[in-house]
């Protein structure tokens, strides 16, 4: 009875149906490339599955194309060949390829590839050739059942290699798109639309691709059974990195030369009545054990130095997290910066609006009514207390006297009297507040000050009077109008 393990590895994306299906010439056979494969057993070779992709993707999109084709308006963007069309669509998939075997090369042999028996007999290995070729033939026959969403165009059992195998091609046919095609070749979703769904934090899929491979293998599992066979459980897939990965296989690689070259018999002359020579055997095992010891060395630096550079960049990734944070905190800082100086700009604008109403009110009420420049404290809401602006018609040494004539009734000839006297507007800056403007002078200084002082008094006179002339001529010349 057959135990044996059971295998279903993933291909890459392209595959070569002319390997699968054994349509090479002679010349192709005989390249290093192929002299794994026996030419004397290729007719043994079981084809379950042969159609032309070409026509399969006919079969299961042409509906999709149409419908697709008939909302379009513009014809550059309708589909011809849609085969064409995805093999230069890098989120889309072809195909996808999977070998399936049951049993190591071990099985399906008498020796190995020392020399050394497997402790298999000729009618053995034929019995457990006979029950694999069998389990794989019982697999495939429920494979399209179990994954209605990958269709199968071309699956061929190899009997013409160390051991029998499958090898299976499958278009992925995913649904439920909303916009553009309805129907695609989407391996992911195709899993998703039988079952397995896709977690938020694997961004390959391998928590998905895991789930379907072990559902796959169970039912390989149950066909070995069927056929009389049980399996036997190998060692389990860990993923690695690649680079850890080679190295490792390399490791295992020479480990196994090594073990290949101590199984070997030594050789050694020896001749009556002389030291036996040292065997040239024993010192060429020293020789290349030493040299698989320094590249197992070197490897191993590799690898430490792959795991101090991982390190690193983990290092570097926290540090750029913390500057990610420091910068945020600023960002928030001057928005708030932002927005109080927004907030204080605003009110500076809005009580420089209101004075700047004010100041326009009293320009209004001025120039309507002269006569108001006798009481300049009516003109504003309050008194300016920065000395921006002052609103007098004398000077302000004048301005008690003037507001103790006020308190006096006026008859109406003194009142019309006034409406026709001009007024003087003084715009001043108050210095009440700068005492070093009214530092101590030399007594020269104050006499020059005082003549200059009378002397733009007199002009000031001398232009009201021309001004009090002309209001009289305007008065007469519109009939005695009031003003």
């Amino acid at each position: 009875m057959l135990t044996a393990t059971i295998s279903i590895h993933k291909a890459t994306n392209t595959t070569s149906i002319s390997h699968n299906n054994r349509a090479l010439s002679p010349e192709t056979l005989r390249d290093k490339y192929h002299d794994h494969i026996d030419p004397d057993r290729t007719p043994n070779n079981v084809t379950l599955v042969q159609e032309d992709i070409h026509v399969a993707y006919q079969k299961i999109f042409s509906r999709a194309v149409e419908e697709y084709n008939a909302k379009q308006k513009r014809a550059d963007r309708q589909i011809g060949d849609y085969y064409s069309k995805v093999l230069h669509d890098k989120t889309l998939e072809p195909q996808r390829e999977f070998l399936i075997q049951v049993g190591n090369v071990n099985d399906f042999r008498t020796e190995d590839s020392t020399g050394q028996s497997t402790g298999l007999s000729a009618s053995q290995v034929r019995e457990n050739w006979d029950q694999a070729e069998k389990t794989l033939t019982d697999y495939m026959a429920g494979f399209q059942q179990r994954n209605p969403q990958l269709h199968v165009y071309n699956a061929v059992m190899h009997n013409d290699e160390a051991s029998p195998h499958l090898h299976v091609n499958v278009i992925p046919v995913a649904t439920g798109y909303k916009r553009g095609m309805t129907v695609r070749p989407s391996f992911n979703k195709a899993l998703e639309a039988q079952g397995f769904a896709r977690s938020a934090p694997d961004k390959h899929n391998r928590d998905q691709f895991t789930a379907w491979h072990q559902n796959e293998e169970r039912a390989l599992e149950n066909a070995l059974e069927r056929n009389g066979a049980s399996r036997v459980r190998g060692e389990e897939h860990i993923y690695l990195p690649p680079s850890v990965y080679k190295a490792k296989q390399q490791a295992a690689e020479r480990q196994e030369t090594v073990q290949q070259i101590s199984r070997r018999p030594l050789r050694q002359s020896i001749s009556i009545g002389s030291v036996p020579a040292v065997p040239t055997t024993s010192t060429a095992l020293r020789i290349q054990n030493d040299q698989y010891r320094q590249q197992q060395q070197k490897d191993q630096k590799a690898i430490d130095y792959l795991q101090a550079s991982v390190d690193v960049a983990k290092k570097k990734n926290q540090a750029l997290t913390a500057q990610v944070k420091e910068l945020q905190q600023l960002n928030a800082r001057l928005l708030n910066w932002l927005k109080t100086t927004q907030e204080k700009a605003l009110t500076v604008f809005t009580h420089t609006r209101d004075w700047a109403g004010a100041a326009k009110q009293a320009m209004t009420a001025l120039f309507q009514s002269p006569q108001a420049a006798d009481e300049p404290e009516t003109l504003l809401s309050r008194p300016t207390q920065s000395g921006l602006i002052g609103l007098t018609n004398e000077p302000e040494k004048t301005v008690s006297s003037s507001s103790q004539e006020e308190k006096q009734p006026r008859s109406p000839q003194k009142a019309r009297k006034d409406t026709q006297e001009p007024f003087e507007l003084h715009l001043g800056i108050n210095t009440s507040g700068h005492p070093k403007m009214y530092s101590a002078a030399p007594e020269g200084q104050k006499k020059d000050s005082r003549r200059n002082d009378d002397r733009q008094r007199q002009q000031q006179q001398e232009r009201l009077k021309q001004n009090r002339l002309r209001v009289q001529r305007r008065h007469r010349d519109d009939g005695g109008l009031e003003l």
